[in-house]
């Protein structure tokens, strides 16, 4: 069905049982309603898929340009589901997760508003998941606007229950842009590059706007972030 294809099938593992399972969007029901649901692994297959939660929230016109983003945003030991879903009365874009629960379903948790995308930069290097600041709970980071409008790199960072809107670093991205946007193919990629437990940020670019293009890697820090660059890569 075209929602499937357009949602796609996250990997994670949701159940908690430390086995990667899949979920996606489908239907449930008699008659057929939208819904979430879950394929557990059992370690030598998936057991039959069972619907986790009939589809309470609504798109709005960020869910399909930033996507859906697995990871721990509650610290409870199962995945959950975050994307940009659609809020309020006047339907605003908002951040929503679904968070796993014990009994295998998803309850719908409103993490806040805050997003100030890069109208450019955001859509084409998008949204990563990752611990960026080392509390085990899965944030999200992205290419955005901080400040007066500068490009900055921002974090939304995650409470367990709401994401706090951070600037992270406000160094430019110096992307490798001519005579094609070679940063744009290869992408941004989230990592612990140094091994200090928070994760990092990579994306082929320069350092420094007239540098030689290589690896330009933003550093997690507590509550930021420094730049280091490397010819060898990630």
């Amino acid at each position: 069905m075209l929602d499937t294809e357009r949602y796609g099938v996250l990997v994670a593992d949701f159940n908690g049982d430390g086995k990667d399972d899949l979920a996606y969007h489908g239907l449930c029901g008699t008659p057929s309603v939208p819904c979430w649901r879950v394929l557990a692994s059992t370690g030598t297959g998936f057991a039959a898929a069972r619907n986790w939660s009939t589809d309470s929230t609504v798109t709005s016109a960020d869910t399909f340009t930033y996507g859906f983003h697995v990871g721990d945003f509650d610290d409870d030991g199962r995945a959950d589901i975050a994307f940009r879903a659609s809020c309020g009365t006047d339907r605003h874009a908002c951040w929503t997760v679904l968070a796993s629960q014990p009994g295998d379903s998803f309850a719908v948790r409103g993490f806040g508003d805050g997003m100030w995308a890069d109208p450019a930069l955001t859509p084409t290097y998008g949204v990563l998941a990752a611990d960026f600041d080392g509390d085990r709970r899965t944030d999200l980071a992205y290419p955005g606007l901080c400040g007066t409008g500068v490009s900055c790199l921002r974090v939304q960072s995650s409470t367990g229950t709401s994401f706090v809107s951070l600037n992270w670093i406000t160094s430019p991205f110096y992307f490798d842009d001519a005579p094609v946007n070679v940063s744009a193919h290869f992408g941004m990629r989230a990592a612990d590059r140094n091994g200090d437990g928070l994760a990092d940020v990579a994306t082929w670019g320069k350092c420094g706007a007239p540098g030689v293009p290589q690896w330009r890697y933003l550093l997690s820090t507590t509550g930021g972030a420094t730049v280091s660059c490397s010819t060898t890569g990630p």
